[in-house]
């Protein structure tokens, strides 16, 4: 502290110092910004982490919903199909294979869509920031 006071001191009567004290408030003023630039990366990277684990949590849900809505749609199908063997229902034969046909490639794109969305490579890129 009392280095400060003559430091001042010498500054106000325009002595000898008063160029190493402007330096000291340069070196000061640079490690205060490099310490804010690593305080934001850090709040960066914190909210790049939320991200993905809300991203996460979000893809989970998303799989179980999916997954039952195909479930009641080829519950219904199949009923259908079935109630068409029994004569319980009259469906002509191009209907039953445009109704399988659409089924199945309703299953197999969406089976596609969801693994594509899942599993993605872009992980990585997030967590870091980083972009090729």
């Amino acid at each position: 502290m009392e280095d400060r006071k003559s430091e001042i001191e010498r500054l106000r009567d325009g002595g000898a110092g008063k160029d190493d004290y402007k330096e000291s408030l340069r070196e000061d003023d640079y490690r205060r910004l490099d310490l804010e630039g690593k305080a934001t990366e850090l709040d960066i990277r914190k909210e790049r982490l939320n991200a993905l684990t809300q991203d996460r949590k979000q893809r989970k849900n998303f799989a179980v919903v999916i997954f039952g809505m195909m479930c009641l749609y080829l519950a219904a199908v199949l009923a259908l199909v079935y109630m068409c063997g029994l004569s319980a229902a009259a469906l002509s034969g191009t209907v039953l294979v445009t109704l399988l046909g659409t089924t199945t490639a309703n299953i197999i794109g969406l089976f596609a869509i969801v693994t594509r969305y899942l599993f993605h490579h872009d992980a990585a890129k997030l967590v870091t920031g980083k972009h090729e």
